[in-house]
């Protein structure tokens, strides 16, 4: 699955670089990095226990 994912993200970014610009490729995966960070610290976040 991890596999099929990168090689979607990596074709996407590439057409964006190639057809818009580089910076629109590499703000893609950027953002695609921010989400998964977000998301990574949500998801190990410990609750309060109460």
């Amino acid at each position: 699955m991890q596999a099929v994912g990168n090689i979607d993200t990596s074709g996407v970014a590439g057409l964006l670089y190639t057809v818009a610009s580089p910076v629109f490729g590499f703000g893609y995966l950027a953002a695609w990095m921010a989400l998964a960070l977000v998301v990574l610290l949500r998801a190990t976040r410990k609750t309060p226990s109460g």
